[in-house]
């Protein structure tokens, strides 16, 4: 046996000598009251706005859509639908080697022109305007997958900065718990002082705070970590200082129905389906199109000028034409017909896809309200839950002073307020999770960051 150890002598003397060390006062700085992650020197208040007007303005996916919805744009004009005409100007010259020429030789005859020609479709089978439409309708899915992607990006930004804001919460609970420990060991000393209390109790009370400093460092960490994600949501430096002073608030005023309903009109992703079968509807008029007759317009400018060897040369008149061309289908190898079954199928396939987001949203919706409303009325027990054990914390201290109850029955009053104040942080911060998806799902979040 190695019982008396100079070792263990040594720690055992180290490990009195720690317990024994006097404690620092209520509102003494300490060493874990410094670099507080939330109040770093001259940085900025973020509210959730500005985050997620950062976070829109750096987001690749959104700029990728941005781009998208530039060429989508660009390509709804009447040119591109085929309703202007064209127009081509066109020069050419012709030389024939041999042959007698007018005085017995043989020349070199020249030909040379020059002319403009105009072609027009004057009707095409209403192709044109059903491809006009669909541009249109292109554009509009491009601006809606715009929107879509945006909302998305916010609705990330939010679940992160509500994060940052219950781990400042969080911190706040374990601070308050530290606190009242600090409370403990001078309650406890003063007793020893006095002759009521024992070292025990006072060591007790000190390692308990001890435990208590060590879970506000770890909170700590747990801030920063929260607000470098949220740096990395708004495409910032990991590091870049900021502050957050809002608290979590709930908006208990949601109903299901009116939820359910809103969503099923202004969810962007719907939106996006149901334009997509509107543009498989256009598709198919374009290519009915093609069963019709067409008739084309041509008009022309010519001008020629002629050279033969040495003789001067001579003009033509210049030459105004015009043209027009009526062309009928009559058997195209049934790949018009084809072409129009491919399109009504694919039309009902946007018409299944529309089908198919309505239940995922009606899905969406119940699972997102069903979390909203139980985390709603745990936010209620939490709050009673804590006004109760906040009582408890007021009594249990007077009785800890008076001596009436012992330290360790304190320590559970402590723990029950510190657990209870955690639930209801939680709590809160699970139902703001499913607020937030809810008005994702009805399309509100747009409308409100953007």
């Amino acid at each position: 046996m190695m019982s008396d150890s100079p070792f263990r002598l040594t720690f055992a003397a180290a490990l009195t000598a720690f317990l024994l060390a006097p404690a620092p006062l209520v509102g003494q700085s300490t060493d874990d009251e410094t670099d507080d992650p939330m109040v770093d020197a001259g940085a900025e208040a973020l509210t959730l706005e500005g985050a997620a007007s950062i976070a829109v303005e750096n987001n690749h996916d959104v700029e990728i859509s941005q781009q998208q919805r530039v060429i989508a744009e660009r390509n709804v004009s009447v040119g591109n639908a085929g309703m202007l005409p064209t127009v081509e100007a066109f020069a050419r010259q012709n030389r024939v080697f041999g042959g007698p020429g007018l005085f017995g030789q043989d020349q070199i005859r020249t030909t040379t022109g020059f002319g403009v020609q105009l072609d027009y479709l004057i009707f095409g089978g209403l192709g044109r305007i059903a491809d006009l439409r669909r541009l249109k309708d292109v554009r509009a899915v491009a601006d809606l997958q715009t929107q879509a992607d945006i909302e998305a990006t916010i609705e990330e930004v939010a679940v992160g900065y509500w994060t940052v804001v219950q781990q400042k919460e969080l911190l706040e609970a374990q601070r308050e718990t530290r606190e009242v420990s600090k409370t403990r060991v001078e309650i406890a000393r003063s007793r020893l002082n006095a002759g009521t209390g024992s070292q025990t109790d006072l060591n007790l009370a000190r390692v308990q705070l001890n435990t208590d400093k060590s879970a506000v460092a770890e909170q700590k960490i747990a801030v920063t970590e929260a607000k470098t994600e949220l740096n990395r949501l708004m495409g910032r430096e990991a590091d870049t200082p900021f502050s957050v002073e809002a608290t979590i608030d709930i908006d208990e005023s949601l109903v299901y129905d009116q939820v359910r309903d809103s969503a099923l009109s202004a969810n962007r992703q719907l939106q996006v389906v149901q334009r997509e079968t509107q543009i498989a509807e256009e598709q198919i008029k374009t290519t009915k199109s093609r069963w019709w007759p067409s008739l084309n317009a041509s008009l022309s400018y010519n001008y020629q000028e002629f050279h033969e060897g040495v003789a001067p040369s001579f003009n033509t008149e210049p030459e105004f034409s015009y043209t027009f061309n009526l062309s009928v289908p009559l058997f195209q190898g049934f790949n018009v017909l084809r072409e129009v079954r491919n399109a009504r199928t694919s039309r009902t396939v946007a018409d299944i896809e529309v089908a198919r987001e309505k239940t995922r949203i009606r899905a969406d919706v119940r699972r997102a309200f069903e979390a909203y409303r139980r985390h709603t009325e745990r936010v209620e027990l939490a709050r009673e839950s804590v006004d109760l054990a906040s009582q408890n914390v007021e009594v249990a201290l007077s009785e800890l002073r008076a001596g009436t109850i012992t330290q360790i029955d304190y320590r559970q009053v402590q723990l029950d307020l510190r657990d209870a104040q955690i639930r209801l942080i939680e709590a809160k911060f699970q139902a703001k999770k499913a607020e937030i998806q809810l008005e994702r799902l009805e399309g509100e979040l747009y409308d409100d960051y953007m």
